[in-house]
């Protein structure tokens, strides 16, 4: 795995965001096995956009493995898949929370572009949140590659998450710097 820009971000407490769209126009639902050739292809555009660092798109066969509660589509009128969030349980220790205590990881958040600014996103973050409190999870953590972190840190941090902590990288190319 490369070494690459990542937020990682924890979550004191878990305040409610209310969704900014037409409910009338977008819906949200669990995927199913049928919308996984859908989301592959939204995959593929996200690693398209060249936006996250590091990011291979998933592939049908990954996807199956990945449904479940935490795996939440957003979908237009037309039942067009126009976003999605996939998060899943860990109890792997990582030093915010108490040892042994689960907690739900945000692994990817994705809106098709024009689909972006009209809420979707934090509806599906408030989802994934609201999915992990139906099965007794309070904490939560959220990692980014994405290379304009500032505003996807600007945008997790209206959810109440706080910094934990970064990374970076460096690649030296064998062309010497000027002097």
């Amino acid at each position: 795995m490369p070494i690459e820009l990542m937020e990682d971000i924890q979550m004191k407490e878990t305040p409610e965001k209310l969704p900014e769209f037409d409910p009338k126009t977008y819906s949200f639902r669990n995927a199913t096995k049928d919308d996984l050739d859908e989301v592959a292809a939204l995959y593929r555009d996200w690693v398209c956009e060249d936006v996250t660092r590091g990011l291979v798109a998933d592939t049908v066969g990954a996807l199956l493995c990945r449904l479940g509660p935490h795996f939440i589509l957003a979908t237009d009128k037309d039942e067009r898949v126009v976003g999605f969030a996939i998060a899943e349980v860990s109890s792997e220790h990582i030093c915010v929370f108490p040892r042994g205590d689960n907690y739900l990881v945000l692994h990817d958040l994705y809106v098709t572009p024009d689909s972006r600014r009209q809420g979707i996103g934090s509806s599906l973050v408030t989802a994934i949140l609201q999915s992990g409190r139906a099965k007794g999870i309070r904490r939560f953590t959220i990692y980014s590659a994405n290379k304009h972190w500032q505003p996807t840190l600007d945008f997790y941090q209206e959810f109440g998450f706080e910094m934990w902590s970064f990374s970076l990288f460096l690649h030296e190319t064998s062309t010497p710097l000027s002097e």
